[in-house]
């Protein structure tokens, strides 16, 4: 089974990550300038908004994949259901330079889509697999 998470090196995936790393900081920042006027039921609030922004990214990294098996390509995404496709019907893997990858059979259907979120060497890595051309 071959899993690719989405690639930190993405420029997608990098804004997520720094955006929640400076909402996290901004907040934990905001909780400490006003701590003294926090009631204990704030300050709990507080924390736990810091560690929800702190583990939005690694939730993104660990939920968004895509697998592949000897049977199905299956795509997760951090929120909305998981697509699947049947391996023997994929022909063709679309490389957009933004927005959203396509999956395609023989005769150019769209089977599924997945966000530019994963590398070139890995969208490589996808294509041997599925012995699939890659369409730019």
């Amino acid at each position: 089974m071959l899993v690719l998470r989405c690639s930190p090196t993405n420029p997608r995936v990098l804004s997520v990550i720094v955006l929640m790393g400076l909402l996290s900081l901004a907040t934990l920042i905001a909780g400490f300038t006003s701590i003294g006027t926090l009631s204990l039921l704030q300050i709990v609030v507080w924390l736990l908004i810091v560690v929800v922004f702190a583990l939005i990214p690694a939730a993104y990294l660990r939920r968004t994949r895509l697998e592949l098996d000897d049977h199905q390509l299956r795509v997760h995404v951090l929120i909305g259901p998981s697509s699947k496709v049947d391996r023997d019907q994929v022909r063709a893997i679309t490389m957009a330079r933004r927005g959203t990858h396509f999956v395609l059979d023989a005769d150019g259907r769209r089977l599924t889509a997945f966000r530019d979120l994963w590398s070139y060497r890995q969208l490589e890595e996808l294509r041997e697999r599925l012995h699939a051309d890659l369409v730019e």
